[in-house]
């Protein structure tokens, strides 16, 4: 199989400056430097996609003046340690890298908040500990990425979405909700970007932009500095351009590195009841996948994941639900017209949900959760290709009714990963004859990060060698 992605060609010639091993601290003025270069070219890619919510050079080298000593609690070791590396005068982990973050992560100076009109408050104490450690290893924050409104879905109707850059003349969509993280990356605005992952927020746009997304285990990456939308089911998530850049971002915020994996001592779970209705350039994709697995010695095993059927009605009602709880019922039914029209569609069954209903549908994802770890059992993790369809065309999604199905479909083999308290990374899969990549879903239970990033960069080698 050939490398995934490619250098797409695109109507802009600019590339983000991209990782580079510096032997020292950047000085100063180097830093700026950096920032300025990468903002022009963001800037430039920026005009035809569409990632960015904000882009500035001033606010960008405002954020890039100093190094953060983070305004919450608690600060991640891994944080402390690469700031009193920097301290010394050695280089951080992501020294001089470019990235962005998804409107939603606080990072005064830039403006952020949850891509609404509505009036609600933003937490500006500070960057919360997730994006104050990757600024801490060195990775330079230019500017903040498009979210769908209070990242509840894959795309909406009345406000600017970005566009698909694989392939660019198509104009297919991003899903999301970090859509613009990953059309930042996919579009090489930016070579790593930061998003959330509610039930598949990074892994969906992450699969069909054509790039790697990662969904941190809940209790690995705090939430703190982050606009949240459901607390049961929110995490922090990394896009990037390949394995290696993700490992570094997860390194940066945890001190998690990957654990190594042997191909031929691999075990890993396969539910076909999740994987029988894929869309036929998925599953053509997924049984090459597949049989490059068994021919290096994976073993797979027949697996059901529980609740399959019953994971939409969480999603349908729990997470509006909680969502409605942090912003106010009277906040909602004042300003609802100024909601985008699938926000309200997805709002609407939770403006008169009791909270004994939700408290039942928490329940049901304890026993979920509990249940999946059980079918785990012996297994190292589970795989499936992360998305059941290709990007859709945009102009597909014209109408609530189109966006709502979008929404159900595209997500059915993410969600599963959120409710059972598990982690994740999906890989790009592409073969020469496919037009649009493929995403590979790598799953593994709560805080077996390294595990579930050993795997994944196994199989992205095994993949570059097909």
């Amino acid at each position: 199989m050939s490398s995934w992605p490619p250098d797409p060609v695109f109507p802009f010639k600019c590339r983000a400056p991209g990782p580079a091993a510096f032997a020292w601290r950047l000085s100063a003025p180097e830093r700026e430097r950096r920032v300025r270069d990468a903002v022009a070219c963001a800037a430039e890619g920026d005009a035809h996609l569409g990632a960015f919510d904000h882009l500035d050079l001033q606010t960008a080298l405002a954020a890039n003046a100093a190094t953060p000593s983070g305004a919450w609690d608690d600060p991640p070791d891994a944080s402390t340690f690469w700031r009193k590396s920097m301290a010394q005068g050695r280089p951080g982990l992501l020294e001089g890298i470019p990235f962005a973050a998804k409107s939603l992560f606080c990072a005064p100076p830039m403006p952020t908040g949850p891509g609404t009109r509505l009036p609600v408050p933003v937490d500006a104490r500070g960057p919360g500990p997730a994006l104050a450690a990757l600024q801490a290893a060195g990775a330079l924050l230019i500017g903040m990425t498009r979210t769908t409104e209070f990242a509840l879905g894959n795309y909406n109707l009345g406000h600017p979405m970005p566009r698909n850059p694989l392939p660019y003349a198509d104009a297919s969509a991003t899903g999301g909700s970090s859509g613009g993280s990953a059309c930042a990356v996919g579009g090489r605005l930016v070579p790593l970007a930061l998003g959330t992952d509610t039930g598949g927020s990074v892994r969906i746009p992450a699969a069909l932009c054509g790039v790697v997304g990662y969904k941190s285990s809940a209790s690995l990456v705090s939430c703190e500095g982050v606009y949240p939308l459901s607390p049961a089911l929110d995490s922090v998530g990394v896009l990037a351009q390949d394995v290696g850049l993700a490992e570094l971002a997860v390194r940066a915020m945890t001190g998690c590195a990957p654990a190594p994996v042997t191909l031929s001592q691999l075990r890993l779970g396969v539910c076909d009841t999740m994987n029988s209705d894929l869309d036929r350039p998925v599953d053509h994709a997924w049984r090459r996948v597949l049989s490059c697995l068994l021919r290096a010695g994976v073993t797979l095993i027949p697996i059901d994941l529980p609740g399959l059927d019953r994971i939409g009605a969480i999603y349908a009602e729990l997470v509006p639900y909680q969502l409605r709880e942090y912003l106010g019922k009277g906040l909602l039914k004042r300003y609802y017209g100024l909601l985008d029209p699938v926000a309200q569609a997805r709002m609407a069954p939770a403006m008169s949900m009791t909270q004994a209903r939700a408290d039942e549908l928490l329940g049901l994802r304890v026993e979920l959760a509990e249940r999946a770890r059980v079918a785990l059992r012996g297994l190292h993790g589970w795989i499936a290709p992360a998305t059941p369809c290709l990007a859709p065309p945009l102009a597909s999604l014209d109408s609530v009714e189109a966006v709502m199905r979008f929404n159900a479909r595209v997500s059915l083999q993410a969600r599963p990963v959120n409710v059972y308290d598990q982690c994740a990374v999906t890989i790009p899969a592409q073969w020469p004859d496919m037009a649009l990549p493929v995403g590979i879903q790598i799953a593994a239970g709560q805080g077996e990060d390294a595990q579930v990033l050993g795997i994944a960069r196994a199989l992205s080698h095994l993949y570059a060698e097909a």
